[in-house]
């Protein structure tokens, strides 16, 4: 989960790292995606390729990375996008984004349920 988080939203603000992470959780409660991260983030075509990514885990980013996911992962996490299953940057406009409720822009993302 941290290298999706590191990888997608590593720019944005923590609220959207939060983001991030909990559509990774949202998935994991869903019974249309796998029910663990490694899975969720290991789908083909859903998030960057993270198996061949190899995130630098000394910087603060990767450490904000982790922190961020375990947050996500608590019984105590703030909810900042309930719900959703789906983002995108904010550059592009897929044509899924169509058939899905947008439910936030955070940072240089939007969120969808």
């Amino acid at each position: 989960m941290a290298k999706v988080v590191r990888h997608e939203a590593g720019n944005q603000p923590l609220r959207g790292q939060l983001a991030v992470a909990e559509v990774i959780v949202n998935r994991m409660k869903s019974a249309t995606f796998p029910d663990s991260a490694c899975a969720v983030a290991s789908q083909p075509g859903q998030f960057a390729a993270i198996a061949g990514y190899h995130a630098v885990e000394d910087g603060n980013t990767w450490r904000t990375a982790v922190a961020v996911s375990r947050l996500a992962q608590s019984a105590h996490a703030p909810r900042v996008v309930p719900g959703a299953l789906f983002f995108h940057a904010a550059y592009v406009r897929p044509g899924w984004g169509r058939r899905h409720t947008r439910i936030a822009r955070i940072g240089d993302q939007i969120f969808y349920r």
